[in-house]
């Protein structure tokens, strides 16, 4: 620090550091090789000089025009999604306010990807966080009547039961009571026969299926295809699964030769 104050900063301009003359100097050259040769013209050409400045503005609003719609236009990301209407809303959670009849009005955006009424158009997979893997939800790219499908799908991946053990009977009845207070419009059914789904939203069932002995895949084949008259939309909810990705695949193709629409959710 220096006797005035002003510490050891040196005020020669000789002591400038080389990157800020190297500054002033790309300045100095651009203005006086660059910007007043253009004023200099635009002075003596001003209609000219206008009309260019113009045409240059419109380009650039239609640039950002067509990159926000390109950006508007993508898949939803990771996030989850809200139904609001009937429609898929990107950037929030949960699924309440669904209601039977709702209106749905051209293509809407979620996180299983671009939706239209009626047809689910895009197959992606959805992964609840967990510390140590990921889940994952497929949607089939089949036909179905309304978007109720991936909209359960979605409110059985977010569910979060308080009983301690997947196998305890309580657990269906709370997954059901998840699925009323998500749809409060629709039927909410729970079943223990065998020749029904575990819970069903309207005419889409919801199986849950512990990975055993025999493997998820066996467990679903063997039950599910006996329902499917009834219920031609399926959630397929394996609980603490542990096969591999190529196995859920072909088992997820073998469950698709007996419902029209269906969607696999792995809950860890």
């Amino acid at each position: 620090m220096g006797k005035d104050g002003m510490g050891d900063y040196d005020s020669d301009p000789g002591g400038l550091p080389l990157p800020a003359i190297l500054a002033i100097g790309a300045l100095i050259f651009i203005y006086m090789f660059i910007l007043q040769p253009i004023l200099n013209w635009a002075n003596e050409n001003p209609l000219l000089f206008a009309a260019m400045a113009g045409l240059a503005f419109v380009a650039v609003l239609l640039l950002a025009m067509l990159l926000l719609m390109a950006k508007s236009s993508e898949p939803g990301g990771s996030g989850t999604a809200k139904i609001l209407g009937g429609q898929v809303a990107p950037g929030s959670s949960g699924t309440a306010g669904y209601s039977a009849g709702s209106g749905r009005k051209g293509p809407t955006q979620s996180i299983f990807g671009k939706w239209h009424p009626g047809i689910i158009r895009s197959s992606v997979d959805f992964a609840p966080e967990t510390p140590t893997r990921p889940g994952s939800l497929k949607i089939a790219n089949e036909e179905t009547g309304v978007n109720l499908l991936g909209a359960v799908a979605e409110s059985v991946s977010n569910f979060r039961a308080p009983s301690e053990s997947s196998d305890d009977p309580s657990y269906r009845a709370e997954l059901a009571d998840h699925l009323r207070k998500a749809f409060p419009g629709l039927s909410v059914g729970l079943y223990v026969a065998q020749n029904r789904p575990s819970v069903s939203v309207e005419k889409v069932a919801v199986e849950l299926q512990r990975h055993g002995d025999k493997g998820p895949e066996k467990a679903f084949l063997d039950k599910c295809p006996a329902y499917a008259k009834d219920f031609p939309e399926l959630v397929a909810v394996v609980l603490e699964p542990r096969f591999s990705r190529e196995k859920y695949e072909n088992g997820l193709s073998l469950l698709k030769k007996h419902f029209r629409a269906m969607a696999v959710v792995l809950k860890y």
